[in-house]
């Protein structure tokens, strides 16, 4: 789930979108299909999208996927 939200004022309602692998393509596939939620809200915020990689890996957050990456990354 994903939410906008900046000095009291939500920018964007709240989304969510499942992701799922796909055994018969042999791949993930979202739900609903189309823009993330997180990456919604990160070009809400004024990241730029780019065609070639979505705004989560390109701010680098694809190597953290859980918080348990995090701490392992810095202690």
């Amino acid at each position: 789930m994903a939410i906008a939200y900046y000095k009291g004022n939500i920018l964007v309602e709240p989304s969510i979108t499942i992701t799922e692998w796909d055994n018969k393509q042999l791949k993930f596939t979202d739900n609903p299909p189309g823009v993330s939620s997180i990456n919604k809200m990160l070009y809400e915020i004024g990241l730029k999208e780019r065609s070639d990689k979505d705004g989560f890996d390109d701010l680098g957050l694809g190597n953290y996927r859980s918080n348990e990456s995090i701490l392992n990354n810095i202690l």
